[in-house]
């Protein structure tokens, strides 16, 4: 963003072009833009161990009890 200001600056002030000026912001925009992507890897990577764990916990759950002693049990008062 500093480099789209002091080349506009420029521009607007005599120093170099106007195309010369965008030409400049383009390029470096788009120098930075693989480095972005590549930052907002481990975002995806965390969100998709994430979603990943939350399936398996389902997998983990206990089933509920379905029998006649054990509705039993369950219902019996601990002393």
């Amino acid at each position: 963003m500093l480099v789209a200001v002091v080349s506009l600056m420029r521009a607007q002030d005599g120093g170099e072009e106007l195309s010369d000026a965008v030409a400049m912001i383009v390029v470096v925009l788009a120098s930075f833009a693989p480095c972005l992507e590549l930052s907002r890897l481990p975002i995806g990577f965390k969100r998709a161990m994430h979603a990943g764990c939350h399936v398996i916990g389902h997998f983990d759950e206990a089933e509920p009890a379905t029998t006649a002693t054990a509705v039993q049990d369950a219902e019996t008062p601990i002393a």
